[in-house]
Parts: structure tokens; sequence; C-alpha cells
């Protein structure tokens, strides 16, 4: 069970976001991280990263997605 999960880093440019998470857990085990972006322009994409692995109180910070082909202008929703 992940105990926090947050946003390190937002890049934004003219046509992309790109994000990636910090991702600290209490139990060891496999995980992965369901996120996407919605946008008023209609934009709704999904992205489930790749299984990770990590021990009892361990974090990682290599789940990380770049959200390509966006609308200058648009405003955009980043979910977890």
């Amino acid at each position: 069970m992940a105990t926090s999960i947050e946003i390190q880093e937002n890049t934004v440019t003219t046509t992309s976001i790109s994000v990636s998470f910090i991702v600290n857990v209490t139990y060891a085990g496999t995980y992965k991280i369901v996120y996407g972006i919605t946008g008023d322009d209609g934009t709704n994409e999904e992205y489930t990263s790749s299984n990770f692995t990590l021990d009892a109180g361990g974090s990682t910070g290599k789940p990380y997605k770049k959200f390509t082909g966006l609308t200058p202008g648009t405003e955009y929703n980043i979910y977890c």
C-alpha cells in the first residue's frame, strides 16, 4: 500500500507536460501507478506505469510519463 504519492515535477511546454512521481511505501510489494490527464479541449488520456517492486519503507521517483500533443492555452488536470 502506497502511503504517499506526490507530483515531484511539472514541466510545461507548449505541447507537452512531463510528470514524475515520488512513491513511498509502508509494505514490501510490487506496485504500479494509474494516472492520466484531462483537458477542457476534450483530452482524456490514462496511463498505467510498469510494475515496480519496493522493499518495506522504500521509495522511488521512477514512475514517469510525458503527455504530448497538447493544445497551448488549454487547462489540464493530472490525476493519480
